[in-house]
Formats: C-alpha cells, structure tokens, sequence
C-alpha cells in the first residue's frame, strides 16, 4: 500500500471589473425591494445602474410552483 498523489490543475483567478461585479449585484435581485438596493449599492461605486447590461427581476424568467 501506498499514497497516490496527483498533479493539482492550476486554473487562473478571475479578478471581476466594478461593472461585473455592478452586473452581478444587479441580475441578482429577487424582487423590487431588492432591486433598489443593488441599484444603490452600483451607485455607491461610483456607476450608473442604467448603463450596466443586466436581467431585472420583471425580466426573469418565473420559477416553477413547488
């Protein structure tokens, strides 16, 4: 008996641009309350929320009724 050791895969770290990271908080919001605040938070670093190509809630596809 022995150890195995495999090679690790090295995968490079993706470093997000604020309008990423805007898109992001933005396509994320679960309802209109939400919303707001991710269009408030873009606006505090320093972007317009309506420039930031993003899916908005009344956008997104409905989920299935459990």
């Amino acid at each position: 008996t022995g150890i195995l050791i495999r090679l690790a895969v090295v995968l490079p770290v993706e470093h997000y641009s604020l309008e990423r990271q805007a898109e992001f908080l933005l396509s994320n919001a679960i309802d209109e309350t939400d919303y707001k605040a991710a269009q408030e938070a873009v606006r505090q670093m320093g972007l317009n929320p309506d420039t930031i190509l993003h899916i908005k809630p009344s956008d997104a596809p409905a989920l299935p009724e459990s």
